[in-house]
């Protein structure tokens, strides 16, 4: 089985994407998604590398890109995910503002 980090640049192949902050929540879903036998979940964050910044702050430039990701076609729902630090309204707020700036 391959990595989650070799994952994360692969094209897309699963019904289900689920958008996770970093690398740690990625783990967690992934093995959540195991442990109650979900097939087909992909789980994937933004590299640093490639958006400029990390978690919450890099989902702009991820989801903006995220339509044109080789295998995209094959995601019929789209999960995202955001910890809720400080407060949970204005995260859900920042998500779908960030959906919808994307195109969502």
């Amino acid at each position: 089985m391959a990595s989650l980090e070799s994952l994360n640049c692969a094209p897309l192949s699963e019904p289900i994407l689920v958008l996770c902050e970093g690398i740690g929540d990625a783990y967690f879903i992934s093995a959540l998604a195991e442990n109650r036998a979900i097939a087909g979940i992909r789980v994937a964050w933004p590299d640093p590398k490639s958006t400029g910044s990390a978690g919450l702050m890099a989902y702009p430039a991820y989801l903006k890109g995220l339509a044109a990701r080789p295998g995209f076609e094959c995601v019929k729902t789209l999960v995202v995910t955001a910890d809720n630090d400080d407060t949970g309204d204005g995260h859900y707020n920042d998500v779908g503002l960030y959906l919808k700036a994307a195109g969502f």
